[in-house]
């Protein structure tokens, strides 16, 4: 497969932003071409969690990786579309 799957969960507040830089931290990246947030068990979604997905973007894109965010709720979708986070990868 081409692409790492990620699953939050719960809030991606400063503590889950955190536990998400970790998650990302680790990732070996060698040959795959994106990275998938798969967010259908986020509930809420901090500055803080806003601001470590514009970092993940900046790793991956100097990386050639592409990144998506997945089975966001309609209003976590709404934020990312309203900050114009959708210019910069993909979210459904």
């Amino acid at each position: 497969m081409d692409e790492i799957r990620l699953i939050p969960s719960g809030e991606i507040d400063h503590e889950g932003a955190e536990a998400l830089k970790s998650a990302v931290a680790s990732l070996a990246l060698g040959g795959k071409k994106a990275v998938v947030f798969d967010f259908r068990d986020v509930q809420f979604i901090g500055s803080a969690g806003l601001g470590k997905l514009l970092l993940f973007y900046k790793r991956f894109s100097s990386e050639r990786v592409q990144m998506r965010i997945e089975s966001a709720s309609s209003s976590i979708q709404a934020l990312l579309r309203e900050l114009r986070l959708d210019t910069l990868f993909t979210i459904t």
